[in-house]
């Protein structure tokens, strides 16, 4: 993946602003963007958002879909963005799939 694992939170955001509690995760996936794909690492997810790291320059405001094999696809925008980290904002999603993440962390030892 390239990239070592780092806890430190570069998200604007505090705790106690969020939609709900993060789940730490370490997935590959994508955003599809207005410019095209752009590969990603998902590193922790809650109910309002997820955090990645990617290459590409994102553009805070930019609508994206978040896809991860194994997992529905989230609509989402973008939050915030910083050295090759950035803050996908979901439009939308049921609680039925941030368990599926979290299980899919849990059986990986990643959360």
């Amino acid at each position: 993946m390239g990239h070592a694992m780092d806890d430190k939170d570069d998200s604007p955001r505090r705790d106690d602003e969020r939609a709900g509690p993060r789940r730490r995760v370490l997935f590959r996936g994508e955003l599809l963007t207005g410019s095209g794909p752009v590969a990603c690492t998902v590193v922790d997810v809650s109910a309002g958002g997820a955090r990645i790291r990617t290459d590409t320059p994102l553009e805070p405001g930019a609508p994206v879909t978040l896809t991860v094999p194994g997992h529905p696809d989230f609509q989402g925008v973008i939050a915030w963005g910083n050295d090759g980290k950035a803050g996908v904002a979901f439009l939308d999603i049921a609680p039925r799939n941030l368990d599926r993440w979290g299980e899919l962390a849990a059986t990986l030892k990643l959360s």
